[in-house]
């Protein structure tokens, strides 16, 4: 799955990708929880389940 970054954040990951103009921002859950950091402050342990979502703010 190809993801792209900026400053720790990720823009896109796959076929999603937010939208800056329109508010529409890509966030993750990581086992049912989401995430309060970037994902360049994550550490992800084998086995855990994350999921990418587009969400409007």
């Amino acid at each position: 799955m190809n993801a792209k970054e900026d400053e720790g954040l990720i823009t896109s990951v796959g076929n999603l990708r937010q939208n800056t103009k329109e508010s529409i921002y890509l966030m993750f859950d990581i086992n049912g929880k989401r995430s309060v950091i970037g994902a360049g402050g994550v550490k992800i342990i084998n086995g855990e389940k994350i999921r990418f979502y587009l969400e409007k703010y």
